[in-house]
Protein backbone atom coordinates (compact mmCIF):
# COMPACT_ATOMS: atom_id res chain seq x y z
CA UNK A 1 0.00 0.00 0.00
CA UNK A 2 1.52 3.81 -1.23
CA UNK A 3 2.07 5.74 1.92
CA UNK A 4 -0.35 8.47 2.69
CA UNK A 5 2.40 12.01 2.14
CA UNK A 6 1.16 13.90 5.38
CA UNK A 7 0.03 17.13 3.61
CA UNK A 8 1.19 20.53 5.31
CA UNK A 9 0.59 23.18 2.62
CA UNK A 10 -2.15 22.02 0.09
CA UNK A 11 -5.51 21.94 1.65
CA UNK A 12 -8.74 21.29 0.45
CA UNK A 13 -10.12 24.33 1.28
CA UNK A 14 -8.03 25.92 -1.68
CA UNK A 15 -9.94 24.09 -3.93
CA UNK A 16 -13.05 25.24 -2.36
CA UNK A 17 -12.18 28.85 -2.94
CA UNK A 18 -10.90 28.61 -6.14
CA UNK A 19 -14.48 27.34 -7.20
CA UNK A 20 -16.06 30.45 -5.54
CA UNK A 21 -13.36 32.78 -7.36
CA UNK A 22 -14.29 30.81 -10.71
CA UNK A 23 -18.32 30.98 -10.12
CA UNK A 24 -18.33 34.68 -9.29
CA UNK A 25 -14.62 36.41 -9.70
CA UNK A 26 -13.67 34.89 -12.93
CA UNK A 27 -16.17 35.75 -15.56
CA UNK A 28 -16.90 39.53 -14.54
CA UNK A 29 -12.89 40.24 -14.82
CA UNK A 30 -13.24 37.79 -18.21
CA UNK A 31 -16.18 40.34 -19.48
CA UNK A 32 -14.01 43.20 -18.08
CA UNK A 33 -11.26 42.78 -19.92
CA UNK A 34 -12.83 40.59 -23.16
CA UNK A 35 -10.39 37.84 -21.65
CA UNK A 36 -11.01 34.47 -23.82
CA UNK A 37 -10.79 31.24 -21.41
CA UNK A 38 -9.20 28.34 -23.22
CA UNK A 39 -9.71 25.75 -20.26
CA UNK A 40 -7.20 22.50 -19.42
CA UNK A 41 -7.89 19.04 -17.35
CA UNK A 42 -4.23 19.43 -15.52
CA UNK A 43 -5.75 16.12 -13.62
CA UNK A 44 -4.47 14.28 -16.47
CA UNK A 45 -0.92 15.16 -16.30
CA UNK A 46 -0.98 15.68 -12.39
CA UNK A 47 0.90 18.37 -10.31
CA UNK A 48 2.94 20.48 -12.80
CA UNK A 49 4.76 23.72 -12.84
CA UNK A 50 3.37 26.29 -14.68
CA UNK A 51 5.27 29.18 -16.26
CA UNK A 52 4.34 31.59 -18.04
CA UNK A 53 4.50 35.38 -19.34
CA UNK A 54 2.93 38.41 -17.21
CA UNK A 55 0.72 40.74 -18.85
CA UNK A 56 -1.59 42.29 -16.15
CA UNK A 57 -2.47 41.98 -12.76
CA UNK A 58 -5.14 39.45 -13.31
CA UNK A 59 -3.24 36.77 -14.97
CA UNK A 60 -3.30 34.60 -12.13
CA UNK A 61 -6.58 34.43 -11.67
CA UNK A 62 -7.39 33.83 -15.65
CA UNK A 63 -4.39 31.02 -14.88
CA UNK A 64 -6.01 28.98 -12.02
CA UNK A 65 -9.54 29.65 -14.13
CA UNK A 66 -8.05 27.79 -16.90
CA UNK A 67 -7.63 24.63 -15.21
CA UNK A 68 -10.34 25.17 -12.93
CA UNK A 69 -7.95 23.73 -9.67
CA UNK A 70 -5.66 25.58 -7.16
CA UNK A 71 -2.37 26.89 -8.07
CA UNK A 72 0.11 27.34 -5.70
CA UNK A 73 1.80 30.69 -7.15
CA UNK A 74 5.18 32.53 -6.15
CA UNK A 75 4.26 36.21 -4.83
CA UNK A 76 5.98 39.14 -3.86
CA UNK A 77 6.52 39.20 0.14
CA UNK A 78 4.94 43.01 -0.24
CA UNK A 79 1.15 41.31 -0.60
CA UNK A 80 1.69 39.42 3.24
CA UNK A 81 2.46 42.88 5.02
CA UNK A 82 -1.30 44.05 4.12
CA UNK A 83 -3.06 43.42 7.58
CA UNK A 84 -6.59 41.57 7.21
CA UNK A 85 -6.76 41.55 3.47
CA UNK A 86 -3.11 39.44 3.54
CA UNK A 87 -4.48 36.63 6.36
CA UNK A 88 -7.54 36.22 3.79
CA UNK A 89 -5.55 35.83 1.00
CA UNK A 90 -3.21 32.85 2.22
CA UNK A 91 -6.30 31.48 3.99
CA UNK A 92 -8.34 30.98 1.11
CA UNK A 93 -5.45 30.31 -1.60
CA UNK A 94 -2.16 30.23 0.21
CA UNK A 95 0.30 32.01 -1.87
CA UNK A 96 4.20 31.14 -1.73
CA UNK A 97 6.10 34.43 -0.42
CA UNK A 98 9.79 35.18 -2.03
CA UNK A 99 11.70 38.08 -0.96
CA UNK A 100 11.81 40.17 -4.41
CA UNK A 101 15.75 41.28 -3.85
CA UNK A 102 17.20 37.92 -3.08
CA UNK A 103 16.96 34.03 -3.77
CA UNK A 104 14.58 32.58 -1.02
CA UNK A 105 15.71 28.95 -0.09
CA UNK A 106 12.48 28.92 2.35
CA UNK A 107 10.30 29.55 -1.43
CA UNK A 108 12.14 26.84 -3.02
CA UNK A 109 11.37 24.26 -0.08
CA UNK A 110 8.11 25.05 0.11
CA UNK A 111 7.66 24.62 -3.68
CA UNK A 112 8.98 21.15 -3.14
CA UNK A 113 6.94 20.03 -0.31
CA UNK A 114 3.57 21.62 -2.30
CA UNK A 115 4.22 18.93 -5.67
CA UNK A 116 5.23 16.68 -3.22
CA UNK A 117 1.80 17.02 -1.40
CA UNK A 118 0.08 16.81 -5.17
CA UNK A 119 0.18 20.59 -5.66
CA UNK A 120 0.61 22.31 -8.72
CA UNK A 121 3.03 25.80 -8.41
CA UNK A 122 2.77 28.57 -10.73
CA UNK A 123 5.58 30.79 -11.68
CA UNK A 124 5.56 34.66 -13.54
CA UNK A 125 9.24 34.16 -13.99
CA UNK A 126 9.61 37.68 -15.47
CA UNK A 127 8.49 38.86 -11.24
CA UNK A 128 7.20 41.97 -12.95
CA UNK A 129 4.26 42.65 -15.36
CA UNK A 130 5.57 43.78 -18.85
CA UNK A 131 6.08 47.97 -18.54
CA UNK A 132 6.63 48.08 -22.66
CA UNK A 133 5.02 44.88 -24.36
CA UNK A 134 8.26 42.77 -24.13
CA UNK A 135 9.29 39.89 -22.45
CA UNK A 136 10.86 41.38 -18.81
CA UNK A 137 14.55 40.01 -17.86
CA UNK A 138 14.56 37.69 -15.77
CA UNK A 139 17.57 34.99 -14.23
CA UNK A 140 18.15 32.06 -15.43
CA UNK A 141 16.98 30.13 -11.71
CA UNK A 142 14.13 28.66 -13.02
CA UNK A 143 15.81 25.98 -15.11
CA UNK A 144 17.43 24.93 -11.28
CA UNK A 145 14.09 25.13 -10.03
CA UNK A 146 12.64 22.77 -12.60
CA UNK A 147 15.32 20.24 -12.19
CA UNK A 148 14.36 19.89 -8.38
CA UNK A 149 10.82 19.85 -9.10
CA UNK A 150 10.93 17.02 -11.17
CA UNK A 151 6.99 17.48 -12.10
CA UNK A 152 5.81 18.27 -15.38
CA UNK A 153 6.61 21.70 -16.83
CA UNK A 154 3.56 23.37 -18.19
CA UNK A 155 4.23 26.65 -20.40
CA UNK A 156 1.13 29.02 -20.44
CA UNK A 157 1.16 32.13 -22.95
CA UNK A 158 -1.25 35.19 -22.96
CA UNK A 159 -1.70 37.10 -25.80
CA UNK A 160 -3.73 41.05 -25.98
CA UNK A 161 -3.24 41.06 -22.43
CA UNK A 162 -0.54 43.74 -22.60
CA UNK A 163 -2.38 46.36 -24.84
CA UNK A 164 -5.78 45.86 -23.50
CA UNK A 165 -4.35 47.29 -20.37
CA UNK A 166 -0.73 48.59 -20.56
CA UNK A 167 1.42 49.33 -17.37
CA UNK A 168 1.93 52.87 -17.93
CA UNK A 169 -2.24 53.85 -18.89
CA UNK A 170 -4.34 55.62 -16.74
CA UNK A 171 -7.44 54.01 -19.03
CA UNK A 172 -7.92 50.26 -19.86
CA UNK A 173 -8.65 49.55 -23.93
CA UNK A 174 -11.38 47.17 -25.39
CA UNK A 175 -9.81 44.64 -27.49
CA UNK A 176 -8.90 41.05 -27.55
CA UNK A 177 -7.16 38.88 -25.14
CA UNK A 178 -6.61 34.83 -24.67
CA UNK A 179 -4.61 32.76 -22.72
CA UNK A 180 -3.72 29.17 -23.46
CA UNK A 181 -1.58 25.88 -22.25
CA UNK A 182 1.19 25.69 -25.49
CA UNK A 183 3.09 22.81 -24.40
CA UNK A 184 3.10 20.43 -21.86
CA UNK A 185 6.83 18.93 -20.98
CA UNK A 186 6.97 15.79 -19.12
CA UNK A 187 9.68 15.53 -17.02
CA UNK A 188 11.23 12.10 -18.82
CA UNK A 189 11.68 15.12 -21.55
CA UNK A 190 13.74 17.74 -20.11
CA UNK A 191 15.54 15.32 -16.93
CA UNK A 192 18.74 15.13 -19.47
CA UNK A 193 18.68 18.77 -19.73
CA UNK A 194 20.95 21.38 -18.02
CA UNK A 195 19.68 24.13 -15.61
CA UNK A 196 20.87 26.75 -18.16
CA UNK A 197 19.10 24.69 -21.08
CA UNK A 198 15.72 24.53 -19.58
CA UNK A 199 15.86 28.26 -18.67
CA UNK A 200 16.89 29.42 -22.44
CA UNK A 201 13.88 26.98 -23.03
CA UNK A 202 11.34 28.70 -21.29
CA UNK A 203 12.55 31.82 -22.32
CA UNK A 204 11.74 31.12 -25.97
CA UNK A 205 8.73 29.21 -25.14
CA UNK A 206 7.17 31.98 -23.39
CA UNK A 207 8.31 35.08 -25.09
CA UNK A 208 5.30 37.36 -26.35
CA UNK A 209 5.55 40.22 -27.99
CA UNK A 210 2.39 42.63 -27.91
CA UNK A 211 3.64 43.70 -32.02
CA UNK A 212 4.82 40.84 -33.16
CA UNK A 213 2.74 38.18 -31.84
CA UNK A 214 -0.06 40.19 -31.82
CA UNK A 215 -3.93 39.37 -32.41
CA UNK A 216 -4.89 41.86 -35.11
CA UNK A 217 -7.45 43.71 -33.65
CA UNK A 218 -7.85 47.44 -32.20
CA UNK A 219 -8.11 47.89 -28.49
CA UNK A 220 -10.40 51.04 -28.52
CA UNK A 221 -10.90 52.99 -25.42
CA UNK A 222 -10.90 56.80 -24.01
CA UNK A 223 -7.56 58.95 -24.04
CA UNK A 224 -5.33 55.77 -24.88
CA UNK A 225 -2.06 57.69 -24.99
CA UNK A 226 -2.85 59.04 -21.45
CA UNK A 227 0.04 57.91 -18.53
CA UNK A 228 2.66 57.26 -21.50
CA UNK A 229 5.03 60.08 -20.24
CA UNK A 230 5.57 57.00 -17.23
CA UNK A 231 7.03 54.78 -19.91
CA UNK A 232 8.54 57.40 -22.79
CA UNK A 233 10.22 60.05 -20.41
CA UNK A 234 12.64 60.97 -22.76
CA UNK A 235 11.20 62.73 -26.01
CA UNK A 236 11.76 60.14 -28.95
CA UNK A 237 12.75 62.91 -31.41
CA UNK A 238 14.92 65.28 -29.46
CA UNK A 239 15.45 63.00 -26.64
CA UNK A 240 15.20 65.78 -24.11
CA UNK A 241 14.45 64.31 -20.66
CA UNK A 242 11.04 64.64 -18.90
CA UNK A 243 9.38 67.43 -21.32
CA UNK A 244 6.48 65.53 -23.13
CA UNK A 245 2.75 65.08 -21.98
CA UNK A 246 -0.38 63.30 -22.78
CA UNK A 247 -3.82 64.24 -23.49
CA UNK A 248 -6.39 62.39 -24.81
CA UNK A 249 -5.26 60.21 -27.98
CA UNK A 250 -1.65 62.20 -28.30
CA UNK A 251 1.81 62.25 -26.78
CA UNK A 252 3.14 65.55 -27.02
CA UNK A 253 6.83 67.28 -26.24
CA UNK A 254 7.37 70.82 -24.64
CA UNK A 255 10.75 70.79 -25.85
CA UNK A 256 10.65 70.29 -29.46
CA UNK A 257 6.78 70.36 -30.47
CA UNK A 258 6.38 67.04 -31.11
CA UNK A 259 3.14 65.96 -31.57
CA UNK A 260 1.85 61.69 -32.14
CA UNK A 261 -1.10 59.83 -31.57
CA UNK A 262 -1.09 56.56 -29.67
CA UNK A 263 -3.18 54.32 -32.07
CA UNK A 264 -5.39 51.70 -31.68
CA UNK A 265 -3.09 48.97 -32.02
CA UNK A 266 -0.48 50.23 -29.83
CA UNK A 267 1.76 52.05 -31.88
CA UNK A 268 3.16 55.80 -31.43
CA UNK A 269 2.70 57.13 -35.26
CA UNK A 270 6.28 59.48 -35.12
CA UNK A 271 6.00 62.24 -37.61
CA UNK A 272 8.85 61.50 -39.24
CA UNK A 273 9.15 57.81 -38.38
CA UNK A 274 5.65 56.34 -38.92
CA UNK A 275 4.16 53.52 -36.73
CA UNK A 276 6.97 52.69 -34.37
CA UNK A 277 6.19 50.04 -31.74
CA UNK A 278 6.41 50.97 -27.63
CA UNK A 279 8.82 47.85 -27.46
CA UNK A 280 11.21 49.82 -29.32
CA UNK A 281 11.03 53.40 -28.49
CA UNK A 282 11.77 51.87 -24.73
CA UNK A 283 15.07 50.50 -25.37
CA UNK A 284 15.61 54.00 -27.16
CA UNK A 285 14.33 55.95 -24.27
CA UNK A 286 16.64 54.06 -21.72
CA UNK A 287 19.93 54.35 -23.99
CA UNK A 288 19.65 58.13 -24.30
CA UNK A 289 18.35 58.46 -20.71
CA UNK A 290 21.45 57.13 -19.24
CA UNK A 291 23.62 58.70 -21.56
CA UNK A 292 21.65 61.90 -20.25
CA UNK A 293 22.17 60.25 -16.75
CA UNK A 294 26.16 59.94 -17.49
CA UNK A 295 26.80 63.26 -18.28
CA UNK A 296 24.22 64.99 -15.60
CA UNK A 297 25.64 63.07 -12.46
CA UNK A 298 23.67 66.10 -10.81
CA UNK A 299 20.78 64.92 -12.19
CA UNK A 300 18.18 63.90 -9.35
CA UNK A 301 14.05 62.95 -9.71
CA UNK A 302 11.66 64.53 -7.17
CA UNK A 303 7.88 63.19 -6.63
CA UNK A 304 5.38 63.49 -3.76
CA UNK A 305 3.50 60.26 -2.57
CA UNK A 306 2.14 58.47 0.42
CA UNK A 307 4.78 56.67 2.44
CA UNK A 308 4.15 53.50 3.94
CA UNK A 309 6.73 51.65 5.94
CA UNK A 310 5.96 47.60 5.15
CA UNK A 311 6.81 44.95 7.69
CA UNK A 312 6.47 41.15 7.63
CA UNK A 313 2.61 40.96 8.32
CA UNK A 314 1.78 44.95 8.74
CA UNK A 315 2.00 48.09 7.30
CA UNK A 316 2.01 51.28 8.73
CA UNK A 317 1.22 54.65 6.82
CA UNK A 318 2.97 57.61 7.63
CA UNK A 319 1.32 60.59 5.38
CA UNK A 320 2.66 62.75 2.60
CA UNK A 321 6.04 62.93 1.54
CA UNK A 322 8.16 64.41 -1.36
CA UNK A 323 11.12 61.58 -2.17
CA UNK A 324 14.09 62.93 -4.12
CA UNK A 325 16.69 60.22 -5.78
CA UNK A 326 19.94 61.30 -6.80
CA UNK A 327 23.52 60.03 -7.61
CA UNK A 328 24.22 59.98 -3.86
CA UNK A 329 20.81 58.08 -2.57
CA UNK A 330 17.37 58.47 -1.53
CA UNK A 331 15.82 61.50 0.28
CA UNK A 332 12.43 61.57 2.41
CA UNK A 333 11.15 64.77 3.58
CA UNK A 334 7.88 63.97 5.42
CA UNK A 335 5.38 66.70 5.36
CA UNK A 336 4.35 66.38 8.62
CA UNK A 337 7.04 66.95 11.12
CA UNK A 338 9.82 67.65 8.21
CA UNK A 339 11.68 64.68 9.00
CA UNK A 340 14.26 63.89 6.43
CA UNK A 341 16.14 60.70 6.02
CA UNK A 342 18.57 59.47 3.57
CA UNK A 343 19.33 56.26 2.14
CA UNK A 344 22.70 56.14 0.11
CA UNK A 345 22.56 53.91 -2.58
CA UNK A 346 24.65 51.47 -0.99
CA UNK A 347 22.19 50.67 1.48
CA UNK A 348 19.39 49.88 -0.91
CA UNK A 349 19.21 46.30 -2.40
CA UNK A 350 16.89 47.25 -4.80
CA UNK A 351 13.47 48.88 -6.01
CA UNK A 352 10.81 47.79 -7.76
CA UNK A 353 7.42 48.91 -8.94
CA UNK A 354 4.03 47.01 -7.84
CA UNK A 355 1.30 47.20 -10.22
CA UNK A 356 1.10 50.78 -11.44
CA UNK A 357 1.75 53.06 -8.74
CA UNK A 358 3.53 51.57 -6.27
CA UNK A 359 7.64 52.14 -5.50
CA UNK A 360 9.11 49.44 -3.34
CA UNK A 361 12.31 50.31 -1.66
CA UNK A 362 14.34 47.11 -0.04
CA UNK A 363 16.37 48.53 1.81
CA UNK A 364 19.37 46.91 3.43
CA UNK A 365 18.67 45.33 7.36
CA UNK A 366 15.61 47.56 7.57
CA UNK A 367 11.77 47.67 6.95
CA UNK A 368 11.12 48.01 3.31
CA UNK A 369 9.87 51.35 2.09
CA UNK A 370 6.75 51.76 -0.38
CA UNK A 371 5.74 55.03 -1.83
CA UNK A 372 2.48 55.64 -3.56
CA UNK A 373 2.81 57.67 -6.41
CA UNK A 374 -0.02 59.93 -7.99
CA UNK A 375 -1.21 58.88 -11.84
CA UNK A 376 0.91 60.92 -13.56
CA UNK A 377 4.24 60.23 -12.20
CA UNK A 378 6.83 57.25 -13.32
CA UNK A 379 7.69 54.58 -10.98
CA UNK A 380 9.23 53.11 -14.16
CA UNK A 381 11.26 55.83 -14.39
CA UNK A 382 12.45 56.01 -10.78
CA UNK A 383 13.23 52.14 -10.94
CA UNK A 384 15.19 52.88 -13.91
CA UNK A 385 17.29 55.70 -12.53
CA UNK A 386 18.36 54.32 -9.71
CA UNK A 387 19.47 51.41 -11.36
CA UNK A 388 21.94 53.12 -13.90
CA UNK A 389 22.82 54.99 -10.53
CA UNK A 390 23.68 51.74 -8.87
CA UNK A 391 24.74 50.30 -12.05
CA UNK A 392 27.72 53.31 -12.43
CA UNK A 393 27.72 54.68 -9.25
CA UNK A 394 28.07 58.02 -9.97
CA UNK A 395 29.94 60.23 -7.98
CA UNK A 396 29.03 64.45 -7.41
Amino acid sequence: MEKQVKRKFVKDRHQFFVAIGRALVAPILRRKVNYKRQTFDLKKIGPSLIVSNHVTAFDPIFVTDTFGQQIYYIASEVIFSNGLISRALEYAYAPIPKAKSQTDITAIKQMIKIAREGGSVGVFVEGNSSFNGALYPFTDSIGKLVLMLKIPLVIFNFKGGYLTKPRWALYQKKGKFTGFVREVIPYEQYKTMSAEQISELIKEKIDINAYTDSLNVDYKGKNRAEGLQRLLFTCPECHHVNSVYTKGHYYYCEHCGLKAEYDKRGYLNLPERGKVDLVSLDKENLDYYEKFLQNNHTFSLTYGGDLIYMYKRRRRRQGKVMITLGSNGLTLIKKRGGDIVLFPLSQIDAVAVQQTRMLIFYIKDQSTIAVKLNDIDSPYQMMKTFDIFKQHSFKE
